[in-house]
């Protein structure tokens, strides 16, 4: 049976902070479940340390607190309170001593998930998750989606396979398009005959497997599709300012500032970027220093081409800016393919 293709975290390059971190402050490893823990405290007071160095020791002692506490509540390690310290643990560390947790306890990343839910249903109860689709990334090229608010890319038999070793079954599956493509799972527990297995349950399962998701060779040309994506974004923006046009961006999300840094794409390019978030105006793009702006600007300046950053929302916002019609304005839609579409 196929198990799915799920992209967990890469932890050799945690693991790598970590040593540049123990290089850094001569830390002593932890221990689980000691009483006391040995970590630089002297280097706290010392103001001459590096923001970086402050704020991983401060992930130290959470990890510290976190430690004492999973001990002690060990006998609910698999209710939410469990769930949750060693999540907190795994996140700030990602540590030898959080791999143990996981390892010694049956408690890896997704299995702990998974062993949470069938211990927290009810006997005829149904739980239901909502996740991006790995098959919708793959597919459409949404690499702008990977950073680091995002541990894990999943697909549905990945997820059902995960579920499925702790007495859990998937009996049905939506798929809507949020986030440039998401599915919604319903699961039971398998002894529970109330809920019948849908039929969209195998089609998705065969879609996957025809889309080559569980094979090696799909993930590895994938960097390869990406970077001729890029270039085409690239060529098209070198076109379109030698042509003397203008153009401004729309949006300043997280999965804008990946695509924008990736593709080395500043100021050269973008006069500057728009946000109806107040936090986010006056300020400017991580890495690429973007100014960004009230939308009003861009009835201003009337750019040529507004490129579209939160392009999962590309009809709602080309409802919204309608009126650069006015001037002969049009959109750009970066993903997959670069798009130019008429206000």
């Amino acid at each position: 049976m196929h198990e799915g293709v799920a992209l967990l975290p890469d932890f050799r390059g945690e693991h790598a902070l970590r040593r540049r971190h123990r290089c850094q402050c001569a830390r002593q490893p932890l221990v689980f479940g000691s009483d006391r823990a040995e970590h630089p405290q002297r280097a706290l007071g010392n103001r001459r340390q590096p923001r970086a160095r402050a704020l991983d020791l401060r992930g130290e002692r959470v990890a510290v607190a976190g430690q004492r506490i999973v001990a002690e509540v060990g006998a609910i390690r698999d209710g939410v309170l469990g769930i949750l310290l060693q999540t907190l643990y795994f996140k700030f560390t990602a540590a030898p001593e959080s791999v143990y947790i996981f390892s010694t306890l049956g408690m890896e990343p997704w299995g702990r998930i998974g062993s949470g839910v069938a211990e927290l249903l009810a006997e005829h109860g149904t739980a239901t998750f909502e996740f991006p689709h790995l098959a919708k990334l793959v597919e459409r090229l949404e690499y702008d989606t990977i950073y680091h608010e995002h541990f894990s890319y999943l697909s549905f038999s990945t997820v059902e396979t995960i579920f499925a070793k702790h007495g859990l079954t998937l009996f049905d599956v939506d798929e809507i398009d949020t986030h440039g493509g998401s599915i919604r799972i319903y699961a039971r527990h398998t002894e529970d005959p109330s809920f019948p297995v849908s039929p969209a349950v195998e089609a998705l399962r065969r879609r996957e497997l025809d889309a080559g998701l569980g094979r090696l060779e799909t993930y590895a040309a994938f960097p390869e599709r990406v970077k001729e994506t890029k270039r085409a974004l690239l060529e098209f923006l070198i076109r379109a300012k030698r042509a003397g046009k203008r153009l401004a961006g729309y949006g300043a999300p997280g999965k804008g500032n990946t695509l924008l840094n990736y593709c080395g794409i500043r100021t050269d390019f973008l006069d500057y970027t728009v946000d109806r978030n107040p936090s986010k105006q006056g300020k400017f793009t991580p890495g690429t220093h973007i100014p960004i702006l009230h939308p009003d600007r861009i009835a201003e300046t009337r750019p040529d081409y507004v490129f579209i950053l939160p392009w999962n929302l590309t009809d709602e916002i080309v409802q919204q800016m309608a009126h650069i019609r006015d001037w002969g304005g049009k959109f750009v839609v970066p993903m997959p393919t670069v798009r130019v579409l008429d206000a």
